[in-house]
Parts: structure tokens; C-alpha cells; sequence
């Protein structure tokens, strides 16, 4: 919060439904099924977030029956593909929320199509990097192609009939209009400009964090607390490359700027970025390539536990001899996204369900493969 850094903008303080007219849901008591909030368990992991790979795990084991899926494709973003599908495939009940045909809404029992967010109006939002405060909204720029509804409407529409019609007895403009009543600040005046200056200057200065101390903790206290260590140590991996096989890696993964998650590869023009620069391919150090006798271009075989995939090499010196490094985002096994299906591999394909001992959450690294030339 610095001249030359990252703004911590202003903020701004939106207003809220009427309370008398629009009464708030209960909120939800924890520990959650899948451990987070649990004291036994995921102690550290808030119910908000949850753990999505214990879901699978606990329809197997019959303690889920049905499940909503929004803003998500669990079968291709979690680990452990088959094991995912067979967990999904045992609810009784699977409603995927989707505005494209994804693997996730491929075995739902009913799938409710949103409206893209160029064909729908948003929610009113303040979450800006800028030196002053500022309130914005996000309006429908074509009306929709296909019969879809905004999230809003399906939720307002499906309210009444699951019992809870009293909490969702307002409109998305309803909302709009309460959150901006403190600002002085209508609806229309805010659709007509997109973004609307408030002032109230950013001064530079030491933030605050949510934290006990409220500063940046490099030791953190709360870690402390629950009797871990209160900053990062050691540990040995879980898996380990066998140094005597020449085929044994250890597979690491990361993002490309111009992919968002596994979500945005159907898109014609970004998955034209990725073949004109050849960018689903795996990296592999030279001079292990060279003893496996694959050079720059050609087709590997990948092997794990769980999973197999083929995949062209990029050979590079900038990774470790140890490693291969699969970009993050292909792998699409859904027919009918048509651009992105059968492009490369996702790291998901391979790697085991591993649950991390503090948090519960996906050990994306402990992954050993075995990779040959095809």
C-alpha cells in the first residue's frame, strides 16, 4: 500500500436488503461432512470453502445423496478422474448450473442453462484497484442466444418450491438498488455511466490484515495455536522419483496467462494462442529426454497410478532434471465442447486423492510418473 505498489483502495460500504421485508437465511452451523470447521479434523478450513475432493469420496461411502454444482466442473477440475465420476455418479440427485455442456453437466440428472455474462446483468461491485472509490456494475450486452436464465432468476424461481421462497423474495434490480441507497447513487444513473467515482483519496500507509496481529504474519500465530509449526519447515515429500528408472519423474503443474483454469480452452481465439505457440506440450530436462531418446516435438507416453495420457515433449533446460511440467487448463473430455476436446493433458489425470493432513485440500504435487516415448 505503497507509491509504485498495489492500491488497497477505499473502501465502500454498500447498503442491504431490508431486513423486515427480506429476512437473511440462517446461517449454517459447523463442523461441515467433508471435515472443514471440524475441530477433529480440518479445524483451519472454512465451511465457505470446503473441500471438494472429499465429495466424491463421501457419495461413495453413500453419506451424500445429492449435490448442486455452480460455478464449478469438478469432474475435470479434481483430481482422480474415474474416481470422481463414479462418486458423482452415485447421488441420486446431480443439478449442474452451466452455460456450456461440460463433463460435470454431461452426467447430471438435470442441468438449469445460465445465461453467459454478456447476455445478463450483474451485481453490483466495488472490488477495484484504484486510488479512489468507485462503484460499478456489469451489464447484458445481447439478449440470450439459447433459453437461459441468469443464476438470479433460476434461484428466485426455484425458491418457493424447495421451501425457502421467503429469503429469495426479491429481484436482482431489488438488490442493485438497496446496496446503493447509501451512496447516493440510482440504478439508472449507474447503468447509464458503467463506473461511478465516489472520491475519497487512497493514502499510502501500512494495511491492515486479518490476522491476530494485524499485520503480515511470517510466523503465523494461528498455525501456533493448533499446535503446528507456526512457519513453513521441511518435510520429506510424500513420493519420490526412483533414481534408478530413467522413466520415473515427479510431475509439477502450473497456469498460462492467457487460460483461466480448465474454463476457457473451448474458446476458439485463446486455444488458437495455444497451438500457434505449440503451448500444451510437457517440459522435459534435455538431458533426461536424451536418455529416453525423445527429442523436441515428440509424442511421450505418461503413466501414473491413476491415470494414463499421451502428450508432445518441450524440452527446456529451465526445469529440473527430477521434474516434467504439465500446463494447466487441456485435457477436456467433454464431446461437446468441440474445440477443446481431446487438446493435451490434465494434471488431475494422474494424480491420486490425497488429502493434505492440516487443511484437507488437494496435494497437487505428490505425483510420480513413469513417462515414455511413444
Amino acid at each position: 500500500n505503497q507509491r509504485g505498489g498495489l492500491y488497497i483502495h477505499p473502501k465502500v460500504k454498500l447498503g442491504k436488503l431490508d431486513p423486515e421485508k427480506h429476512p437473511e437465511p440462517p446461517q449454517v452451523e459447523g463442523p461441515m461432512i467433508d471435515g472443514s470447521a471440524d475441530p477433529e479434523r480440518y479445524p483451519l478450513t472454512p465451511m465457505g470453502i470446503g473441500i471438494s475432493q472429499a465429495i466424491p469420496e463421501l457419495a461413495i461411502q453413500g453419506k451424500l445423496k445429492g449435490g448442486f454444482v455452480y460455478h464449478n466442473n469438478p469432474l475435470r477440475t479434481n483430481p482422480n478422474p474415474a474416481r470422481v465420476i463414479e462418486g458423482y455418479k452415485k447421488l441420486e440427485l446431480l443439478v449442474s448450473f452451466d452455460y456450456v455442456p461440460s463433463e460435470t453437466a454431461s452426467i447430471a440428472h438435470y442441468i438449469l442453462p445460465e445465461s453467459y455474462y454478456l447476455e445478463r446483468d450483474d451485481v453490483v461491485h466495488t472490488n477495484h484497484s484504484y486510488s479512489s472509490k468507485q462503484v460499478a456494475i456489469r451489464q447484458q450486452v445481447v439478449k440470450p442466444l439459447y433459453d437461459t436464465k441468469p443464476l438470479a432468476d433460476i434461484l428466485i424461481e426455484m425458491a418457493p418450491h424447495l421451501g425457502i421462497g421467503q429469503y429469495f423474495n426479491f429481484t436482482l434490480e431489488d438488490y442493485n438498488r438497496a446496496r446503493l441507497a447509501p451512496l447516493g447513487v440510482t440504478l439508472e444513473q449507474l447503468k447509464k455511466e458503467g463506473v461511478i467515482d465516489l472520491g475519497g483519496e487512497w493514502t499510502p500507509g501500512e494495511p491492515t490484515f486479518h490476522t491476530p496481529s494485524g499485520k503480515l504474519e511470517m510466523a503465523s500465530s494461528i498455525l501456533k495455536d493448533f499446535g503446528l509449526p507456526d512457519v513453513p519447515e521441511w518435510e520429506e515429500p510424500l513420493v519420490m522419483p526412483d533414481e534408478k528408472d530413467p522413466h520415473s519423474f515427479r510431475l509439477i503443474h502450473g497456469k498460462q496467462a492467457h487460460h483461466t483454469h480448465a474454463r476457457t480452452i473451448n474458446q476458439p481465439y485463446l486455444k488458437e494462442i495455444t497451438m500457434v505457440n505449440d503451448l500444451g506440450r510437457i517440459w522435459m530436462h534435455p538431458d533426461r529426454a536424451r536418455s529416453l531418446g525423445i527429442k523436441d516435438g515428440d509424442c511421450t507416453t505418461i503413466i501414473s497410478s491413476v491415470g494414463k495420457g499421451r502428450a508432445r515433449a518441450k524440452l527446456t533446460e529451465g526445469i529440473h532434471p527430477d521434474c516434467i511440467f504439465v500446463p494447466s487448463g487441456y485435457g477436456v473430455y467433454a464431446r461437446k465442447l468441440q474445440t477443446a476436446y481431446g487438446y493435451g493433458v490434465s494434471y488431475n489425470d494422474f494424480l491420486p486423492t490425497y488429502f493434505d493432513p492440516v487443511l484437507g485440500h488437494i496435494m497437487s504435487n505428490e505425483i510420480i510418473v513413469r513417462v515414455e516415448k511413444t
